[in-house]
């Protein structure tokens, strides 16, 4: 467990991974917004 805490202070303290990280995270989710606006309008196009 220790050193798992260990890397992952050494991951924090590279700012880039954790920019990536973030990057990654906001990324899936405009896509995911992106897909369900997507099934909400052809489900409108079905009424």
């Amino acid at each position: 467990m220790g050193t798992l805490i260990a890397n992952w202070n050494a991951f924090i303290e590279n700012k880039d991974n954790v920019w990536i990280m973030v990057g990654i995270f906001n990324t899936s989710l405009e896509c995911f917004q992106f897909l369900h606006q997507i099934e909400k309008s052809r489900r409108k196009k079905k009424k």
